[in-house]
């Protein structure tokens, strides 16, 4: 689990264990259908992934990975026999001499996990929530941070990436109705603000 993650349920490690029993890496693709950037070949987040593939691997190959879903490396799960460990240091060590960017460890983790040298067992995203891709929402009833929309799912594990870091407070919607002032880096107990009337 990368630094900026926090864990908001007791029960969110257990899929990842029981998972990584089946495949080689137990992992949550950032795949969610109110992710607008995957209706978009040219929307940033696909940009900057093609950018990086890019440098790793060649425009051809960069773009192919550009357009399928990222397999985010800041949470997972692998057996400590699992062969991901070996094929990602050698993938990593020929990715960080061809690109001399220090953050393409997720380039070369899904380079491997698309060339099939992987096997991979998928998560939902509620089991590493990319809050700068989609911003949570808020469940007062539960007390916790859920995905919006109309089935809202309790999040397992919150990943606090980009600008969402530098903000202490963010307006968060709440699954009733209305906005909550919170912080998305603190975990309970917080103190929770209502800056607006529910409508």
């Amino acid at each position: 689990m990368d630094a900026d993650t926090w864990i908001q349920s007791g029960k969110a490690l257990t899929p990842f264990v029981a998972a990584a029993d089946t495949a080689d890496i137990a992992i949550v693709p950032e795949l969610h259908h109110l992710s607008d950037y995957l209706y978009d070949a040219d929307s940033l987040p696909r940009t900057r992934h093609r950018h990086i593939y890019g440098l790793v691997y060649g425009p051809e190959t960069g773009h192919r990975l550009s357009m399928l879903p990222v397999h985010n490396a800041g949470v997972f799960a692998a057996r400590a026999s699992s062969p991901l460990w070996g094929l990602w240091r050698e993938e990593m060590g020929t990715a960080i001499v061809r690109s001399q960017v220090l953050n393409c460890d997720q380039a070369a983790l899904n380079q491997l996990l698309y060339s099939r040298a992987l096997t991979a067992a998928r998560l939902p995203p509620e089991y590493n929530w990319v809050c700068s891709a989609i911003a949570p929402s808020w469940d007062r009833d539960r007390g916790a941070f859920v995905s919006p929309g109309p089935l809202p799912r309790r999040i397992q594990v919150m990943h606090i990436t980009g600008a969402a870091l530098l903000q202490e407070l963010h307006d968060i919607p709440c699954h009733q109705g209305g906005i909550v002032s919170r912080s998305l880096l603190c975990p309970f107990p917080q103190v929770v603000l209502d800056t607006r009337p529910i409508p």
